[in-house]
């Protein structure tokens, strides 16, 4: 079985998805990039050090995520000026469970 999340509702492909590691629940997983993504979305996430006490997690943790985040197809930049992350366009995305026989 493989969770995903994908900006794709159609034609997903292999590299579209990501497998999620035994140890962490699909939950957790979902929530977690769905708390990153909602604080990118509202314009909330702040400099590195400020988004991954928000996520509670370390800074490494929260680049780890935001480059899994672009794997999924997010277009996600960083603006020194207003010192916060940000989508270059707007973005959503899409969850799921693709099983293989």
């Amino acid at each position: 079985m493989t969770f995903f999340f994908s900006s794709y509702i159609s034609n997903i492909e292999p590299n579209d998805c990501i497998e999620v590691l035994s140890h962490m629940s699909l939950i957790k997983y979902t929530k977690r990039i769905e708390k990153l993504h909602r604080l990118i979305k509202l314009g909330k996430s702040g400099n590195p050090n400020e988004f991954s006490r928000k996520m509670n997690f370390s800074k490494r943790n929260l680049l780890d995520n935001l480059r899994e985040l672009k794997e999924m197809g997010a277009p996600i930049k960083y603006s020194k000026t207003e010192d916060k992350y940000y989508y270059l366009y707007n973005w959503e995305p899409f969850a799921g469970i693709l099983i293989k026989d």
